[in-house]
């Protein structure tokens, strides 16, 4: 009786001990809040979801502290997007943490020709293409949620689908195909809805004189209404070409942490001035 009470203890203790680790979520690491937004959507409670650039900050200047990096080293996987920003910290990571999985969910994302830019996030389509490189190595790492993971996937999947179709129904009507940013960070987003972003900055350098005055000119015969703008850039040239041409600040936020925000809001300007 005693041997049976004994291997009934041990039993339920090893059942314990299953459940408990079954159910810890996986820890991934990643750069930026839009990434930490689509692993969070496709892992649910499965993954805790670490995230190093705070949304008010820029990635290409932001400087982790000690402490921000030795937590970060404690997660078993970083999920890369490939930005050269990136590449500055994760050397560091690897030195606290050579255990650490790189795995890059932007392989698949097809590369604009002659487009420089690293904001990829900023065109549905990719996001949908970085979605499935989650899922794919999500199931990888536990595969016991695989069904809960594709799950997931769908509704975040046929979210984008209906933002797409949205988007590009308005897109359609607009008189011009020309829209102007303070921040190039809508190139792949231009590139997706066939349209042509004009940018005031231009590799990370303020525009000269020479092209402020002929962006004057093509924002008034182009028939350019708005420009966007965001929180993690200077406003001091946009209030330049708003005090001379009059048109409206759109502000969008690229490091929002809701990708269905941040595609919501740039829907909503397009509806608001392609009538």
């Amino acid at each position: 009786m005693k041997n049976k009470k004994y291997f009934l203890l041990i039993t339920i203790f090893l059942l314990q001990s299953t459940l408990t680790f079954a159910s810890k979520p996986v820890k991934i690491a990643v750069s930026i809040p839009p990434v930490a937004f689509i692993v969070q959507e496709i892992g649910g409670d499965k993954t805790d979801v670490l995230t190093m650039v705070p949304s008010d900050s820029n990635p290409h200047l932001y400087e982790p502290s000690v402490r921000r990096m030795i937590s970060f080293s404690e997660s078993s996987h970083f999920f890369s997007i490939g930005s050269d920003f990136e590449k500055v910290w994760l050397d560091r990571l690897l030195s606290l943490n050579d255990n650490m999985k790189v795995l890059n969910i932007a392989q698949d994302v097809p590369v604009t020709s002659g487009l420089k830019d690293p904001h990829i996030w900023m065109s549905p389509s990719n996001v949908k293409k970085m979605a499935e490189e989650v899922l794919s190595e999500l199931s990888k790492i536990q595969p016991a949620d695989k069904s809960f993971f594709k799950s997931n996937y769908d509704s975040f999947a046929a979210k984008l689908d209906n933002i797409i179709n949205k988007i590009s129904n308005i897109t359609k009507k607009c008189e011009t195909d020309k829209f102007l940013t303070a921040h190039p960070v809508l190139g792949y987003f231009a590139s997706e809805f066939h349209l042509k972003q004009i940018a005031v900055e231009k590799h990370g350098r303020e525009p000269s004189a020479r092209y402020l005055s002929s962006l004057m000119e093509t924002i008034k015969e182009g028939k350019i209404n708005f420009i966007f703008s965001q929180p993690q850039v200077s406003q001091q040239y946009v209030e330049v070409i708003v005090e001379e041409t009059g048109v409206a600040v759109e502000i969008i936020d690229p490091l929002s942490n809701n990708l269905f925000i941040i595609f919501e809001n740039i829907m909503s300007v397009f509806n608001k001035y392609c009538r």
